[in-house]
């Protein structure tokens, strides 16, 4: 999420959204206490993704596309194929196995 989010960029700004989890504080403004803080960003945007798999019948995929387009437009019926695209190509680069040189 994170690759994909921000480029782990933990300054990184974009509509609203803020750190590495680009995490909108205008949702979530009670749950984040340093939006740049790296570790406050992996916490608030597990357990955004914790409730959102819960909510989406514990599909990881859902969370995931909720977590991009937002719960509610996502149960609205909103997808962002780009999204969940360039999110399994990042998984893929970084489940690949080091090349012994």
């Amino acid at each position: 999420i994170i690759a994909v989010e921000s480029g782990f960029k933990p300054n990184a700004r974009s509509h609203g959204a803020k750190g590495a989890m680009q995490i909108r504080l205008s949702f979530h403004q009670d749950r984040v206490v340093g939006p740049f803080n790296f570790r406050e960003q992996v916490r608030v945007g597990t357990e955004i993704l914790r409730e959102y798999c819960e909510q989406n019948e514990h599909s990881r995929l859902a969370a995931i596309v909720s977590y991009k387009v937002g719960i509610d437009a996502y149960q609205r019926g909103r997808r962002d194929k780009r999204y969940w695209h360039e999110y399994s190509r990042q998984v893929a680069f970084f489940k690949t196995p080091p090349v012994v040189v």
